[in-house]
């Protein structure tokens, strides 16, 4: 086994574009900074980690500029030189030596780690105990523009089976109207997508604490009027196929199916969760989205 002794760690900033504008409450940005962290060994394995605050330092309190040089100026002299067999040892130093500065620190312990793997030459979940799932479901952040605009970009998400689940941005209008704006996202996306989010932000507008305190814990429970929490068929089921119209289909869903279920029809309003869409690819059922 290599000794994987720390040579050299370097930082980069690179400048991205986005796709699209994206509005925050205080500012609107069109490209993202994101510093990249390379931390290598005397043996010539490189780890690649990433540090990113969205939009600046309003966001965290720190920024990409800031990182770099808190890395490059402070953290790295006292991790060069050594192992990265004891990548927590070497997490523990890092928080000795600054206070804070949780981004930075997180880029080069993404990089120590990555570079841990590759100097066993082994994937980075299996040092950590195995992997626990093959895919994760991406919550897609919208912007506080109208509310048009937003449907519209939600949508196109939905329609691709891109994404089930948002967060919209507030505070860059009125609260009066910043609620309204949402309400009619929420109206218009009502079964088709995780709405959680933006009953948080709305609630968060009332002046009730314990309200507020109630949704943080988990302890408010959310429920779209007139959806079902758990879909079931609309139909009976047809020898081997199965008829759902409203509601979200999940892992959970499949599992209720009929057994022998083999086709799965569903409205054109229903979604389906990338991990339900795995699922249903393992029972081998095939889910086919009825015509208007």
């Amino acid at each position: 086994m290599s000794q994987a002794i720390i040579s050299a760690i370097n930082t980069t900033i690179l400048d991205v574009p986005l796709r699209r504008p994206h509005r925050f409450s205080t500012l609107t940005i069109d490209s993202q900074s994101l510093l990249l962290v390379r931390v290598e060994t005397r043996e010539g394995v490189v780890g690649i980690g990433e540090g990113v605050v969205p939009g600046g330092p309003w966001w965290g309190g720190e920024s990409i500029e800031g990182m770099k040089t808190m890395i490059d100026l402070y953290l790295a002299p006292h991790l060069v030189g050594e192992s990265l067999h004891e990548v927590t040892r070497l997490s523990r130093t890092m928080d000795r030596t600054v206070a804070g500065a949780e981004f930075a620190k997180a880029g080069v312990e993404m990089a120590m780690w990555d570079a841990c793997g590759k100097s066993h030459g082994l994937p980075l979940h299996q040092l950590l105990g195995g992997p626990h799932r093959e895919r994760l479901p991406v919550t897609w952040a919208l912007g506080a523009e109208p509310a048009d605009a937003v449907i519209a970009e939600a949508r196109s998400k939905l329609d691709a089976g891109a994404h089930q689940s948002f967060k919209l941005k507030m505070g860059a209008a009125p609260p009066a109207d910043d609620v309204a704006r949402v309400a009619a996202v929420a109206h218009n996306l009502a079964g088709d997508a995780d709405l959680a989010a933006f009953a948080k932000q709305v609630l968060s507008l009332a002046g009730d604490p314990a309200t507020r305190n109630a949704i943080a814990n988990g302890s408010y429970r959310f429920k779209l009027d007139g959806a079902s929490s758990s879909p079931t068929p609309t139909a009976p089921s047809t020898g081997s196929s199965a008829r759902i119209e409203k509601g979200v289909i999940t892992e959970t869903v499949l599992l209720k199916l009929p057994k022998g279920t083999k086709r799965l029809q569903i409205g054109t309003g229903v979604s389906v969760t990338p991990l339900a869409r795995d699922k249903a690819s393992s029972l081998g059922i095939t889910i086919e989205r009825m015509k208007p």
